[in-house]
């Protein structure tokens, strides 16, 4: 059972010594969680917020959420009158997550139906769920802004919406508004609130009394609003800084907020805010308001034994806000007890690895228990007031952990910034995980997230079948395979803040995932589990970027392996394989299956084993950024050896990476705007790798912003792309000379009519080199015709699109049918806000008479069990209809079993075999199926 251990409240009685805290761990004999694979230690989250606004920073080097304001609302105005030509429409399709979540402020539940539900996202826009918060769908008229930041609903039903967080509030999230809006007809149409769009709104309550009255928190102080006017309270002092909170009573008479004035103040009025008192300072009735970051206040929903209404005060410290204490008032908020003292190594619900209570920090009055609390800040803990205590004092209870298993009910996502209940006493709370339940008042918790696609993501890659995989602020690194419960379903294969990823060509069950300064880690399995392939230096920016490249068939490579034929009783003279023999052996690289036939007889030469060497065509590459240097590997898919790193450039910062078609070139963005040729890759091989070849030369001089996105053209790599960050000019530019340029000057602006708003990636047409897409701070863009300063591009979020949220990576499976993928052409966008999407628009038309049967596309076969004694089952994806052939090989290229299998549908085939007369060794399945070959390496052992 779980320990009752009481905090005991500053009673003068001088017997508090320290803070003991009851946590949920449970016996073994009870309900467990799997920590997630050591990601579970916190960033601070000032990185990603100083990440996000460095992405968005003015001409002179300064974000201001003026510019940005302005900028959007031009781009709206154009958007909605048609003024952007849509002539190249795209059609998207969703990937999902529709299980995920994300960064979630506001919450409201109709106060006629429990079952309809509102929830906003930060960068997602406005979410609705008709059935209790089961599924969510997207607001599709409400498009004005993409940060909602605070919900109510008045008595009149009409559903008001508070945008913005760019003005200091949240450790200085940076998420930009549009004021406030309101739909008197459950989100049919909006309208915005005239004279609200230059604050932002980051509380909204309802007046219980005034049908068409709300209280407003807001970057302009506080405010309220009549259905008619907007009008400021600034009552004995209270000043129009940030109101970071507000809270009202049931009967409308105790109004509370927190105020940025000399410090944070409270202030509470008990006649229904007609005055005000100031109840901060450094009485021991008081709330401090010196060195106070935050302060968030909850009122009890009935009144407590003596009439009056018990108010709570969440406060944390200045800087990123560790626990400053927690307060408790039982006479309308006028004066105050302390139940919990400030930060200690016992008890900080607002620790990571720095304070962040100033970002999350979150409490609320249980219903029915006016001296039971929730708070919420990393994790969720509960207070109960011990009775007849007075002054009070309780106990303060740990109710979940951030990174136990979500199928654990004691798991809440990490960051809490909502929490709001329904008429029947279910509790939703709003995280960076997006939305939670609780339908036992905070004892058991579960995600509701099914179909609330908000998730942030950073970077995104993508499988030969289309399976799509995502790096994502809060969230982790997500992984679509098509197989979940629905098409959309994501699983979480790493924790924490996930960046860069890439899922092999070669074999799909090879993942690269990433999380913050550096940690890019591996796995062979799918995601199942990883491991990490070399050790990041201090000081590695938080977004960690690398890329993957892969050929499955380098017939130029000089990697060479050393293959035995014979046995120990060969003697000179001996023909180990006549000519036109079929020799199959493995690459090194993820022990591939590779085949030479002999062009002559070859001979023993000597009276022992011999030994040829034949060429490993199966090759890759993987380059990373680590602190101020470019490391890049060819050992990073072989999984028996810890690869060997060589550092080939140092001195700068790498925000994006990417390679030629051919390996031959890596192009290197930085985060001080400029680009860099590294050449010479042909002969840089393990173990030596040879850097004599090698070349860094600088080709492009940015002005202003990151080069966060490269488009190289896999046609043609002197063809290439930039783009830039920040509200600038020229975020867009383009060479056609990259590969072979010893300047900085071949890099000309291909703008053209986009609007001045940082550009984040881009993606050269395969099919068509004269096309390009690229993500921007407000969608994905593209055009037909790249034309200097007189190109156009065109708007391409809207057709059932992420609409106009960031679009932070943009990629295209430029492989072709001939090389064993099934989407080529296809192009995937990552948002930052709106999930993963594809668009089938560039597939390329297979060409019905292309010879698929060459070595360049082997794909693989599954072997269970393997190792195998006598009996198992080999299956394969097939990627059209058509007859299918088993065949097993010994070493020696003789076959040594056949199965005919008949003709066989596309998808997923099995084929039972038996082995039993096999003797023990190592053999080689081929499953000929229609044009496509599927090899894999089978292992008998009894």
């Amino acid at each position: 059972m779980k320990n009752k251990n009481l905090l005991i409240g500053t009673l003068g009685l001088g017997l508090v010594a320290g803070l003991m805290v009851a946590t949920p761990f449970l016996s073994s004999n009870e309900l467990t969680y799997s920590p997630r694979q050591n990601d579970n230690e916190k960033p601070s989250v000032d990185q990603a917020m100083e990440h996000y606004m460095s992405k968005r920073l003015d001409a002179n080097g300064v974000y201001n959420p003026a510019l940005i304001k302005q900028t959007r609302a031009q781009f709206m105005q154009a958007l909605m009158a048609g003024g952007m030509n849509r002539s190249l429409d795209m059609p998207w399709i969703e990937e999902g997550p529709d299980n995920v979540g994300g960064r979630t402020r506001a919450i409201c539940i109709d106060k006629n139906n429990s079952n309809l539900v509102w929830a906003g996202s930060v960068s997602g826009g406005l979410f609705v769920s008709s059935n209790g918060g089961n599924s969510w769908g997207r607001v599709d008229n409400f498009d004005q802004t993409l940060s909602i930041a605070s919900m109510t609903q008045t008595l009149n039903g009409r559903l008001y919406v508070g945008t913005g967080f760019s003005n200091g509030f949240f450790f200085n999230e940076a998420f930009v508004g549009d004021g406030l809006f309101y739909t008197d007809d459950l989100g049919q149409t909006w309208n915005q609130v005239s004279g609200s769009a230059n604050e932002d709104w980051v509380e909204l309550q309802a007046d219980p009394n005034n049908p068409n009255k709300i209280w407003c928190g807001t970057s302009g102080g506080l405010k309220t609003y009549d259905g008619a006017t907007i009008t400021t309270i600034n009552n004995n002092g209270m000043g129009t800084g940030n109101c970071y909170d507000v809270k009202i009573s049931k009967d409308g008479n105790v109004v509370a907020c927190a105020m940025a004035s000399t410090g944070v103040r409270t202030y509470v009025s008990t006649d229904g805010g007609v005055n005000f008192t100031n109840v901060s300072g450094t009485g021991s009735t008081q709330i401090p308001s010196s060195g106070v970051g935050r302060i968030e206040l909850a009122i009890s929903h009935e009144k407590n034994s003596n009439n009056a209404w018990n108010l709570f005060a969440s406060v944390v410290t200045t800087g990123g806000g560790t626990l400053k204490g927690q307060y408790f008032s039982e006479d309308n908020g006028l004066t105050w007890s302390e139940i919990a003292p400030s930060s200690s190594p016992s008890f900080d619900p607002f620790i990571s690895q720095n304070g962040q209570g100033v970002y999350d920090n979150v409490i609320t009055v249980i219903p029915g228990a006016p001296e039971k609390a929730l708070l919420g800040g990393i994790d969720v803990y509960a207070w109960e007031r011990a009775a007849g205590t007075n002054p009070a004092f309780g106990q303060w209870e740990q109710r979940s952990l951030w990174f136990a298993s979500p199928l654990s009910p004691i798991y809440v996502h990490a960051d809490n910034h909502e929490m709001e209940w329904d008429q029947n006493g279910i509790l939703y709370i709003g995280n960076d995980g997006g939305i939670g339940k609780s339908p036992d008042k905070g004892s058991i918790f579960f995600p509701a997230n099914r179909g609330y696609n908000v998730t942030q993501f950073y970077g995104i890659g993508f499988s030969a079948d289309g399976d799509v995989i995502g790096g994502a602020q809060d969230n982790g690194t997500n992984l679509n395979t098509h197989t979940g419960v629905t098409l959309l379903s994501f699983d979480q294969v790493r924790g924490g803040d996930g960046f860069d990823c890439d899922i092999s060509h070669i074999k799909e069950d090879v993942i690269f995932a990433s999380v913050y300064n550096g940690d890019m880690q591996r796995s062979d399995d799918g995601g199942a589990s990883f491991n990490a392939f070399f050790s990041p230096p201090s000081g590695s920016p938080f977004h960690t970027v690398g890329r993957l490249w892969e050929n499955p068939n380098d017939v130029n490579a000089l990697d060479s392996i050393g293959v035995q034929l014979g046995n120990n009783n060969t003697v000179t003279g001996d023909i180990l394989a006549t000519a036109g023999d079929t020799i199959h052996y493995f690459s090194q690289t993820l022990q591939q299956p590779l085949y030479y036939i002999t062009p002559t007889n070859i001979v023993a030469t000597h009276d022992s084993a011999n030994v040829i060497t034949l060429q490993d065509r199966v090759q890759s590459l993987y380059a990373i950024g680590l602190g101020t240097e470019v490391r890049v590997t060819r050992e990073a898919l072989r999984f028996s050896v810890t690869p060997n790193f060589r550092i080939l450039q140092t001195g700068v910062v790498a925000t994006a990476l990417e390679f030629s078609h051919d390996g031959e070139h890596l192009y290197v963005g930085t985060s001080t705007g400029d680009l860099y040729r590294i050449s010479g890759f042909s002969t840089f091989y393990a173990p030596t790798y040879d850097v004599s070849n090698i070349t860094v030369t600088q080709i492009f001089n940015g002005s202003g912003g990151s080069v966060d996105g490269i488009g190289v053209d896999m046609t043609d790599p002197e063809h290439v792309i930039v783009t830039l960050t920040g509200f600038q000019t020229a975020r867009v530019l383009e060479s056609n000379t990259a590969a072979s340029t010893s300047t900085t000057t071949s890099f000309t602006s291909i703008h053209g009519n986009l609007p001045n708003i940082p550009v984040y990636d881009a993606v050269i047409n395969v099919n068509n080199t004269d096309q390009a897409i690229i993500g921007t701070e407000f969608g994905a863009y593209a055009t037909d015709n790249l034309n200097g300063t007189s190109t156009v591009w065109t708007f391409q979020s809207q057709v059932n699109g992420p609409q106009t949220v960031p679009v932070y990576s943009v990629r295209q499976q430029w492989r072709g049918w001939d090389e064993g993928t099934n989407r080529p052409g296809e192009v995937y966008l990552g948002t930052f806000g709106r999930g993963i999407w594809r668009s089938e628009a560039w597939l390329s038309v297979k060409d019905p008479g292309t010879d698929n049967n060459s070595l360049s596309n082997v794909l693989p076969v599954s072997i269970y069990p393997n190792p195998m004694q006598d009996n198992g089952r080999v299956s394969f994806d097939m990627k059209e209809n058509g007859n299918v052939v088993l065949s097993v090989y010994n070493l020696a290229g003789q076959k040594v079993q056949t199965l005919s299998l008949g003709q066989r549908n596309a998808g997923k085939q099995y084929a039972d075999i038996n082995v039993a007369e096999l003797a023990n060794g190592t053999y080689i399945v081929h499953v000929q199926a229609g044009k496509y070959v599927h090899q894999g390496k089978l292992l008998i052992a009894r």
